[in-house]
């Protein structure tokens, strides 16, 4: 899979193709697996996950007005789609870019009484 860290979320196939980044792969998978976050707290989940999606690879997380312009690219080649509200930009992901496997890991998982964690 050309070296992407996999953070258990598929990106679309397109994706892996030339033009598209380790770190526009980052971006969709956190906007895929957070539907519907503000931009301001897409940086925080960003923040968050770069020391485990980053280790190992030789590409370093990149600073928050680099990521508005890989957002922007993913939005502006159908990936993903932004609305303006009164809380900022929302994002979601492209629905003709969702895999059935997608939507099945986005859904939540039932807490089977082991103190909130999953079966991972």
């Amino acid at each position: 899979m050309s070296g992407v860290v996999d953070t258990g979320l598929n990106a679309p196939a397109a994706l892996d193709g030339e033009g598209y980044t380790h770190h526009h792969r980052v971006l969709y998978r956190l906007v895929l697996g957070a539907a519907g976050t503000t931009t301001s707290d897409l940086h925080i989940l960003y923040d968050a996950v770069a020391p485990l999606v980053y280790h190992g690879v030789t590409k370093t997380p990149v600073k928050r007005r680099y990521r508005r312009k890989l957002l922007t690219d993913l939005r502006e080649a159908g990936f993903v789609e932004a609305s303006d509200t009164p809380r900022g930009r929302i994002w979601m992901p492209a629905e003709d870019t969702l895999s059935d496997d997608d939507v099945l890991r986005a859904r939540p998982r039932p807490n089977h009484g082991n103190g909130g964690e999953t079966d991972d």
